[in-house]
């Protein structure tokens, strides 16, 4: 024969919240569960609000980043020549300008 949440606690001088300690009951659908198998009337979620703490609030985001607000892309960086490149393009300088004196020096002694 089902009795009530009130008289269960009255009747057997229960401190609620060490009784929800006690049977691991962290949420009203724990203690739905526990008294649904020892026939005990529910009772109503608002009286038990007290005993169940309102779940965290969900982390806050961060805040975006105004490039992405405004839709700008990241730079990206150019890369730097490799060193062999850069030695191939050191020696067609060198090239170039020995090139240049061999004309100077043509058309001064022509």
């Amino acid at each position: 024969m089902p009795v009530s949440w009130d008289y269960f606690v009255r009747r057997n001088s229960i401190d609620v919240a060490s009784f929800l300690k006690k049977h691991d009951c962290n949420s009203y659908e724990g203690l739905c569960k526990l008294l649904d198998e020892r026939d005990i009337i529910l009772p109503e979620r608002s009286e038990m609000t007290e005993y169940f703490p309102p779940p965290p609030p969900p982390p806050r985001k961060a805040p975006s980043s105004r490039r992405e607000r405004l839709g700008i892309k990241k730079p990206t960086p150019k890369p730097k020549p490799s060193s062999a490149k850069r030695a191939a393009a050191k020696r067609t300088q060198l090239k170039k300008e020995a090139a240049k004196e061999v004309k100077d020096d043509s058309k001064q002694a022509g």
